[in-house]
């Protein structure tokens, strides 16, 4: 599905589609896609439009799915619990 919008990124967050051809699954360095069920938005820029992706599921032919919501992507549950661990101690 795509809608039109008109953004103000610098006080909202954005997942701009393309990062979709640059990040991989965490799981098994595999390719990431669009579910389905995305919600991509084409949002307006004084630089131009962009397509972001506003909510639905990201996949990878490993079987593993990442929610996106309000245009975040979540990869939670697959940080070790070690390492999350380590990264909410203060230093």
């Amino acid at each position: 599905t795509t809608q039109y919008a008109i953004r103000n990124t610098q006080q909202e967050p954005s997942l701009d589609r393309r990062l979709l051809d640059v990040l991989v699954c965490p799981a098994c360095d595999g390719r990431l896609e669009l579910a389905a069920d995305a919600v991509v938005t084409t949002v307006a820029y004084a630089a131009g439009t962009r397509e972001e992706v506003e909510r639905g599921t990201v996949i990878c032919g490993c079987g593993q799915r990442y929610l996106v919501e309000e245009f975040v992507l979540s990869l939670a549950g697959q940080v070790p619990p070690l390492l999350q661990q380590e990264a909410t101690c203060e230093y």
